[in-house]
């Protein structure tokens, strides 16, 4: 089994671009947390962020897991914030990505997605 294993991303959309690129080269891809950059890129809001990575999630080609990190996560200051606390990612559905506290199996192997918070 082939996987590529990348972490911190922080919203630069080319490094997400070439992950996309070179997923089919791979079994699977994991992505070990910090898609979004909450304390650097102030130009783009947390949830534009957000929506980018759940598009671009939605248009993967191949078998994606995720992880988020402390830069995925933000307060929920509104009760009406369904995106806070990683809430964005959740919102994508397991048959696109296999995320936080969940896992899959490829072939005879399994891959778990650990978070804690």
């Amino acid at each position: 089994m082939k996987i590529l294993h990348v972490a911190d991303l922080h919203f630069r959309r080319p490094w997400f671009e070439w992950v996309a690129s070179k997923a089919p080269n791979f079994d699977a891809v994991c992505i070990a947390g910090d898609l979004l950059n909450l304390w650097i890129t102030r130009d783009v809001s947390f949830r534009a962020q957000s929506k980018w990575v759940r598009d671009w999630a939605r248009t993967f080609r191949g078998r994606l897991f995720v992880c988020s990190g402390n830069h995925d996560w933000w307060s929920n200051d509104d009760i009406t914030d369904t995106d806070a606390n990683a809430g964005w990612l959740r919102k994508l559905p397991s048959s696109i990505v296999t995320r936080d506290n969940h896992g899959a199996r490829i072939g005879d192997h399994f891959i778990f997605c650990h978070c804690e918070r």
